[in-house]
């Protein structure tokens, strides 16, 4: 039996936002379709699990210099942790794709609440805790006991209620015969197959969420 490649006849056209959003309401999906993705690098779970060893054996240390120690590396790796996470939801939201992703700890938090993931009110309670992290690397205080718990466990409930209410493993997507493709001037091209079934990811699909990191 003799197998003989699919050639595929493909067309091409430049398409606005909006032509997109029209297109995308056309597509039909089965409820739970999506594709599963990956944290970076390791992941938020080892540095917060890190984070939290550290400041538990700070509270039971008996030298100062070691309690100092322990405070200071669980501050930082909380932090680590929740850069993770929000690199994480950047990724599924395919916002690094975008022509000017968001870098800065602002732009990151503006971005989230574009999405829905955090609100106002959770981003000035970040701020602050990033805040404290900010000392410690760069003006270089030592957090007390104290300080360091505060923020290891604000981060910590935090990070659990947002993976809860917006899991960043789980990016949407619709399987249908077309091709959503957001170059890094934000201009939308549309690729159809006739042959065979291509994967979309959805999660830039409304004109507010393209422009919002551009």
């Amino acid at each position: 039996m003799t197998t003989e490649r699919i050639k595929p006849d493909c067309r091409i056209e430049i398409a606005t936002a909006g032509d997109i959003i029209d297109g995308l309401e056309t597509l039909k999906g089965r409820s739970g379709q999506g594709t599963i993705l990956r944290p970076p690098g390791r992941g938020p779970d080892e540095p917060l699990a890190w984070a939290i060893s550290e400041v538990t054996a700070a509270a039971v240390a008996d030298e100062e210099a070691e309690v100092s120690k322990l405070c200071t590396n669980a501050v930082m790796n909380s932090r680590r942790a929740l850069a993770c996470l929000v690199d994480w939801y950047i990724d599924r939201d395919l916002a690094k794709y975008c022509k000017n992703p968001p870098a800065t700890p602002k732009q990151q938090a503006q971005f989230l609440m574009s999405r829905g993931i955090i609100d106002e009110l959770t981003s000035h309670v970040l701020e602050r805790a990033v805040g404290k992290r900010n000392r410690v690397e760069h003006e270089y205080v030592v957090p007390t006991l104290a300080e360091a718990e505060d923020v290891v466990e604000l981060l910590r409930r935090t990070m659990a209620t947002l993976r809860s209410q917006s899991d960043p493993s789980l990016a949407r997507c619709s399987l249908a015969s077309s091709l959503v493709v957001t170059d890094t001037a934000n201009t939308e091209h549309m690729q159809s197959s006739t042959d065979g079934l291509t994967l979309w990811r959805s999660s830039v699909a409304t004109p507010d969420d393209l422009g919002s990191a551009s």
